[in-house]
Formats: C-alpha cells, sequence, structure tokens
C-alpha cells in the first residue's frame, strides 16, 4: 500500500495547503476511484481514507491506496531518453479509454500516467490521483479530449523539452498514438485544436 498526504495544489496551495474545507472533495477520492475501476479504467484501488478534523470546518487527509509494483511513471521513463516500444501506446491507449469511459482527470501530466513492463513483452498502463476527476455519464466531448491532450503535451515540454525524444512534430505523436485507428476523431481534434 502506499499513504498519500493530501495537499492542494495551484494557488490555493500558499494558503490552504494540506487544508480542506469540508470532506465532499476527500471522499470523492475514493468513489471516483472505485468507480473508475467498474468502468475498465486501470487506476490503483483506494483502501482507506484518513480525516483529521483541524478547526474551522477544515480537514486534514491521508489517501492509502493500493501500490502498483514495478511501475514507473511517464516522466521517470522521458528522463531515461525515447520510450522503449509500445509504453507510449499503452499510457494514450489508457487515456484514450479514460475519455471514452467518461472520466475527466483535470490533472492529466506525465507524472499521473504510470506503465509496468512485466511479464516480458507487455505493457500495462496506469492512471494515477485522481483527485478532483470528474466521471461523466458519458464519453469526454471532443473540447475536453483536446484540453487534455494540451495539457499532456505541455508536461512533456516542461520536464523533457523541445524537441525531445519525439522529435519536432510531437503534437502529431501524441494524436496518432491517442486516436490509433479512428480518423474521424483525429480529424475532428486536429480542426479543434486549429480553431483554438
Amino acid at each position: 500500500m502506499v499513504v498519500k498526504k493530501m495537499r492542494r495544489g495551484g494557488l490555493a496551495a500558499r494558503l490552504w495547503r494540506d487544508r480542506f474545507a469540508g470532506t465532499r472533495r476527500l471522499l470523492a477520492n475514493l468513489t471516483v476511484a472505485e468507480e473508475a475501476k467498474r468502468r475498465g479504467i486501470a487506476t490503483p484501488a483506494p483502501v482507506a481514507l484518513c480525516l483529521r478534523a483541524d478547526g474551522l470546518g477544515l480537514y486534514q487527509a491521508w489517501l492509502m491506496i493500493e501500490e502498483i509494483a514495478r511501475a514507473r511513471d511517464l516522466l521517470s521513463v522521458f528522463k531515461e531518453g525515447a520510450p522503449p516500444p509500445g509504453v507510449l501506446e499503452a499510457a494514450m491507449g489508457l487515456v484514450r479509454r479514460m475519455h471514452d469511459a467518461g472520466l475527466h482527470h483535470r490533472d492529466l501530466n506525465l507524472g499521473n500516467l504510470l506503465v509496468r513492463e512485466e511479464p516480458p513483452g507487455t505493457r500495462e498502463a496506469f492512471v494515477i490521483d485522481l483527485d478532483r476527476a470528474v466521471l461523466r455519464p458519458g464519453p469526454l466531448d471532443d473540447g475536453a479530449r483536446l484540453r487534455a491532450l494540451l495539457r499532456l503535451e505541455r508536461s512533456y515540454v516542461k520536464h523533457v523539452g523541445a524537441p525531445g525524444p519525439l522529435g519536432d512534430d510531437a503534437h502529431s505523436v501524441w494524436l496518432a498514438l491517442y486516436t490509433g485507428d479512428d480518423a474521424d476523431l483525429a480529424s475532428r481534434l486536429e480542426a479543434a485544436r486549429r480553431a483554438s
């Protein structure tokens, strides 16, 4: 098991750090992960959530989740150079399945996608850190898909650099791996990107 101290990100982190108003967002870390797994999305199973009241309606929390043994995040993989064959395909296939299943991950980045290469010759991908993730009743619309892909690309440029192992046209690589043989989706996402 892995225990994670729940912390806020962004601008709120400066003021609130590890404190949350109420328990709704904290409890969602359990319910969203369970529903995501039920929908076939590979993510660690939540085990427990420990809450501590901190006065004035504020709470601190620790989330215990299943450990994905021998898995590495994509950031670590890229730090070693070009990913081994099949690794990016597995990760982007998972992102596509997430979106098809209605999971909107609000912080999709290289650190939140894990890959495991075992048994030899197979590749598994997992998504982690579902804090603030939202499950929609149906697949995500094209705009939400594009925003998620662009966020992932920004994470790549920020942490790996451009052009990096994916070359000068990294966007086309991410898009091709995400859409696979769905030419209609690829065309719609490319059109949405040009229009944005």
